[in-house]
């Protein structure tokens, strides 16, 4: 049978209102799942207290959803997941690595964290304003954008492997690795061998099944407490860390995360343009 044929829509066509909505909790739900863990980490690795990292949860999942926001109205309106970069996931967690060799305090780290960003949120403008991207677009041949997302998966997927293996101080939880496996199969048994219905939806229950399960088997309640705790919501707040402090190695290293992520983007503004045939 031809694939066109087992989708329930094709590209241009319009779901039902209720269908639209359950599309929209599972993608909102799919951003969301993936961009929990890297401030839960971050908060982790800088020890910051539980107040602190359920801030840093909501304010990143604040500016998540209105960085999408904004890319709907007047950005690129692609389907491409808008979240916290990991990159600069990478980036936190080796320099809090290489300021305990040197002394440095968590505190000075995270200030030149914000410094890092800053500056590299100023390189992302100015190329954009000079029009370098559209230069720079033409460096992508194919074999570039292959390569860019296989190195892209890769740099993620050890993060979310030790999450799934529930690895901590040196040892798997075999009950969430089992969980894991589990809810893992289901999905792409789902995706691979269900009607159109679950085909569609595989990820929506996939997470609602893989929430469910961890709740009854009482994994994951340190997480929870942990997001909970502190104030009902937390805005975005300026130099939530301190003010900014310059750092060349940060200057260096931000420049190249730049150049970086607008590779990323290219690629996958390229790859997922070749789908839409845009």
């Amino acid at each position: 049978m031809d694939k066109r044929q087992q989708l329930i829509y094709q590209l241009k066509d319009t779901p039902s209102p209720v269908q639209t909505i359950f599309f929209a909790l599972q993608w909102a739900l799919f951003i969301y799942s993936l961009n929990l863990i890297y401030p839960l980490v971050i908060g982790d690795v800088f020890r910051l207290p539980p107040q602190e990292i359920t801030a840093l949860v909501q304010r990143s999942t604040f500016l998540v959803g209105l960085g999408s926001f904004l890319q709907v109205l007047w950005g690129h309106r692609l389907p491409i997941i808008e979240g916290v970069s990991a990159l600069w996931f990478s980036i936190f967690i080796l320099f809090n690595q290489a300021g305990a060799v040197t002394g440095q305090t968590p505190a000075e780290i995270l200030q030149q964290m914000e410094f890092g960003l800053i500056f590299s949120g100023v390189v992302l403008v100015l190329f954009g304003l000079a029009g370098l991207l559209g230069a720079m677009q033409k460096l992508f041949t194919p074999l570039v954008v292959g390569l860019i997302l296989v190195l892209t998966a890769l740099q993620v997927s050890g993060t979310f492997v030790e999450g799934m293996l529930g690895y901590e101080n040196g040892r798997i939880s075999v009950s969430v690795a089992l969980a894991s496996i589990g809810i893992v199969s289901l999905v792409v048994s789902l995706s691979y061998r269900g009607n159109v219905f679950f085909k569609s939806f595989s990820a929506l229950i996939g997470l609602m099944v893989g929430w469910g399960l961890y709740t009854i088997l009482g994994l994951g309640e340190h997480t929870s407490q942990t997001i909970l705790m502190g104030k009902a919501v937390y805005l975005p707040q300026l130099f939530a860390w301190g003010s900014p402090k310059m750092s060349g190695a940060m200057m260096v290293t931000a420049f190249i995360g730049a150049l970086v992520l607008i590779s990323s983007q290219m690629a996958s503004f390229m790859a997922i343009q070749e789908v839409l045939e845009e």
